[in-house]
C-alpha cells in the first residue's frame, strides 16, 4: 500500500530513450475504510462501510468476532460507554476503526 509516482520514458527502434516524464501518482490501497472515526450511543446499532476491500472480511469488535462477504458491516454497539476499537482484515489487509460509545 502507499503511494507511487508514474513516469513516462520511450525509446525509438534506433535505441534513442528520452527523459522520464512524470504523468501521474497512483494510490494502491488494500483495505480503505468510508469512516476515519465513528460516534455511537450506547447499544445502539450501525453501520460500517468498506470501500476497497477483499471478497471476505472477518472483523473484531468489543469482545465479538464474525466474518462478511458484504462491504457494508451491521454492528451493535456496546452497553458501556468508552472508547472501542473495530479490527478488520482479510486477504492478509488489515485496517482499524475507533469507535467511541457515547
Amino acid at each position: 500500500a502507499g503511494s507511487y509516482t508514474l513516469e513516462l520514458a520511450v525509446r525509438d527502434q534506433a535505441g534513442n530513450q528520452s527523459q522520464p516524464v512524470r504523468v501521474g501518482t497512483v494510490h494502491v490501497r488494500y483495505l480503505t475504510l468510508a469512516q476515519s472515526r465513528l460516534r455511537v450511543r450506547p447499544r445502539a446499532r450501525f453501520e460500517v462501510r468498506v470501500l476497497i476491500g477483499p471478497a471476505q472480511l472477518t472483523w473484531v469488535f468489543a469482545g465479538r468476532r464474525g466474518s462478511s462477504r458484504s462491504h457494508l458491516l451491521h454492528l451493535r454497539a456496546p452497553r458501556r460507554k468508552g472508547r472501542y476499537t473495530l479490527y478488520l482484515s482479510g486477504a492478509g489487509h488489515a485496517a482499524t476503526l475507533p469507535v467511541v460509545v457515547t
